[in-house]
């Protein structure tokens, strides 16, 4: 006789389509988000429904990762990568076609965002307003349903929207255009990290895990805009972390915007724009002439230097050689200040490898630490 499943390790419904839960050996966290679910976390109650939906299959599912498609043919445990935003979970499907949630990986991404704090990361809305900016969050995570949309993915530094909102107000003229300042009428992808990711000793934007999860909803509103044309995607400093992170995920998931002509810039990048310009060239998208605009710190000039003579030299890329010489007679990539860093040995440390892997971007993508802990203080003293 089968022993009856466990139905706190279940996740879809019984007999309808593929039976999915969690392993027991991960038993704790299934229940600990599920209850968080329950309690109305959105994040929790946005990762359930997601690996609910799993119970149809894998196929048309635009969060599911294949790591290794030669392993996925051969193993008998096939494996995928399930991407949810704020949320990654190892699922494996079993010989008996059913799928289960091997591992769930929490971070502390979420760990100060409580529901009603005003704080929630995603999409907002900027205008303005009869008492100066105006922010409106996008229930449904998606830009403004407008072709050529200026968004701004915004400093993670910030602790609330409308901050990060007024300060990238004041950047629309050097980011877009005095038209855009002048309206100031864009989008804004907000994340409340609560410090500016990225400098001197956290270059690489692919391995600052702080940015995952909030990476991971920049992602899915960037493939939710594949039917507007010409959407303008510009990171402020340290959200050119969240901006790579994002596009990396899309790149890996071989998604095209060629047709779209979506541009993507960086106006004080803090990190490596090499990873960027990779990623959005994979994606089809146009880096901008000034994709790393402005100085955000030395050794993004360094790289921007490095990056941009590799694009002089790429005849499809619109960035010329006379553009080259221009920023370097202007100043404009900080020419001093990397010859500077150059000389003091800092242009050795400048990386440039890219790194591609699935594993690489969504490996610690964060579940909802917040509602865990809230969900673990509960059961305590319950």
């Amino acid at each position: 006789m089968i022993p009856p499943k466990d139905k706190d390790l279940l996740i879809s419904t019984p007999n309808q389509g593929k039976e999915v839960s969690f392993a027991p050996a991960i038993k704790d966290k299934g229940i600990i988000l599920k209850r968080a679910a329950r309690q109305g976390y959105y994040y929790p109650m946005l990762a359930i429904k997601h690996l609910n939906a799993l119970s149809t299959g894998l196929n048309g599912k635009r969060n599911v990762f294949i790591p290794n498609i030669n392993d996925f043919k051969a193993n008998t445990f096939q494996q995928v990568v399930v991407f949810v935003p704020g949320i990654m979970a190892t699922v494996e499907r079993r010989p008996n076609d059913n799928l289960v949630v091997t591992e769930l990986q929490l971070s502390e991404g979420y760990d100060s965002i409580e529901r009603g704090s005003g704080r929630k990361p995603g999409v907002y809305r900027v205008s303005e307003g009869a008492e100066g900016v105006k922010v409106d969050y996008k229930k449904n995570g998606r830009i403004t349903p407008e072709n050529h949309r200026n968004v701004v993915v915004a400093d993670t530094k910030h602790n609330v929207p409308a901050r990060a909102a007024e300060i990238a107000a004041t950047k629309l003229e050097a980011m877009f255009s005095s038209d855009a300042a002048l309206k100031c009428d864009f989008d804004l992808f907000y994340s409340p990290v609560g410090s500016k990711l990225g400098g001197w000793r956290n270059y690489n934007p692919i391995v600052l895990k702080e940015a995952y999860a909030f990476a991971g909803l920049l992602a899915d509103a960037m493939e939710q805009s594949k039917q507007q044309k010409g959407v303008v995607w510009a990171s402020e400093l340290g959200g050119s972390v969240v901006l790579t992170q994002a596009l990396q995920t899309l790149a890996n998931k071989n998604i095209s915007f060629k047709e779209q002509k979506h541009i993507i810039k960086m106006y004080q990048p803090t990190t490596n724009p090499n990873p960027t310009l990779a990623s959005a060239t994979k994606l089809g998208m146009i880096a901008d002439k000034n994709l790393a605009k402005g100085n955000g710190n030395i050794r993004a000039s360094v790289s921007s230097l490095m990056t941009n003579a590799a694009r002089a030299r790429d005849k499809s890329d619109p960035y010329t050689g006379q553009d080259y010489a221009k920023d370097l007679s202007n100043g404009s990539m900080a020419a001093i200040g990397a010859a500077g860093a150059l000389a003091t040995g800092a242009g050795l440390l400048v990386s440039s490898p890219v790194v591609t892997t699935v594993g690489s971007v969504t490996g610690a993508i964060g579940a909802i630490h917040f509602a865990v802990n809230a969900v673990k203080k509960r059961m305590k003293r319950g």
